[in-house]
């Protein structure tokens, strides 16, 4: 099931920040960046961020995730991270 994440929560940011961390090494190694951006983001910046956060679970482990920005009349992907 889809549900919003709140990153405010220590526990949902630090899940969240380790699933895209894992992901993130995933696609700079394939990229073949060592110094990829979305590596650098902290966990004080995902847990401040103003987006919104959806994920998908299994026996409490996060699996699937996509952080969306909300405009006035637009809405955009700005992450979408799985295992």
């Amino acid at each position: 099931m889809i549900e919003r994440l709140s990153v405010r929560e220590p526990a949902v940011a630090m899940q969240l920040h380790g699933l895209m961390q894992a992901a993130y090494k995933v696609e700079a190694q394939l990229l073949q960046d060592s110094d990829f951006p979305p590596l650098r983001r902290t966990l004080q910046k995902l847990s401040t961020a103003q987006s919104r956060f959806f994920g998908v679970s299994e026996h409490g482990n996060l699996h699937a995730a996509i952080e969306l920005v909300v405009l006035r009349t637009e809405v955009y992907i700005d992450a979408l991270v799985v295992s």
